[in-house]
């Protein structure tokens, strides 16, 4: 687990080597990089790493936290009298992954997709249930069982809209994707 930093210039450092991971990632395929290497290209000892992280892994789950503090800040908070509807949530995780689709390439191309998926389904567990992350009851299995679903749900459909070049707008997908949430997926059996 990575750790939190007291004071701004160490978040700094942790920051710069996480940006230093990403930019090697461009490079060559994420099973390449090395702790030794990734400290040689961020310049620091590994003795530094390691006050921040304990392996490469690491590196990577505080970059998609942070990828994920970068969409609350991106998505931000409605304005006074703008209506608040799952269509202009949608719309704006589309837009975010849209204008972030580089991670969206490294991960297709190293096939960490499920990664993602996971980790973000547990922040949003997380942010839920109060860190809660075991089974209290049924309807806690059921809650956590369709935050999951719907998270891989709308992950695959930005990853289909990516791989096929932005074949639309994002207010199409997140009109496509309120659909596929809200609408029984078969007819029903007669």
């Amino acid at each position: 687990m990575y750790k939190a930093c007291k004071t701004q210039q160490s978040a700094k450092r942790q920051q710069y080597i996480v940006d230093c991971l990403l930019r090697m990632w461009c490079r060559q395929s994420y099973d390449s990089i090395t702790v030794s290497a990734l400290c040689q290209d961020a310049g620091v000892p590994r003795k530094t790493f390691y006050r921040y992280f304990e392996s490469k892994d690491d590196v990577f789950s505080f970059a998609l936290d942070s990828l994920i503090v970068k969409y609350e800040s991106f998505a931000g908070p409605y304005a006074p009298n703008e209506p608040h509807t799952p269509e202009k949530d949608m719309e704006k995780l589309f837009s975010f992954y849209q204008t972030h689709d580089f991670i969206l390439e490294l991960m297709l191309r190293d096939n960490m997709t499920g990664v993602v998926i996971e980790r973000t389904a547990k922040y949003i567990w997380e942010q839920e249930a109060g860190a809660q992350l075991r089974y209290t009851s049924e309807s806690s299995m059921f809650r956590q069982m369709a935050v999951l679903f719907s998270t891989c749900g709308l992950f695959a459909l930005i990853l289909d809209w990516y791989k096929k070049g932005y074949p639309c707008s994002a207010r199409e997908m997140a009109l496509v994707a309120r659909q596929l949430l809200t609408k029984p997926m078969f007819e029903p059996l007669s």
